[in-house]
């Protein structure tokens, strides 16, 4: 019964890992974009 628990709660924290990267890339890109775009 601990095996699937633990696989479990591995799954959620990979998928929480996941998506704050994602949103991390989304926020740099975001941010970074602009001031790239500015310089010559």
């Amino acid at each position: 019964m601990e095996s699937p628990n633990i696989m479990e709660i591995r799954h959620k924290c990979l998928i929480s890992l996941y998506l704050q990267g994602v949103a991390g890339l989304r926020l740099g890109l975001a941010t970074e974009l602009p001031f790239t775009n500015a310089l010559p």
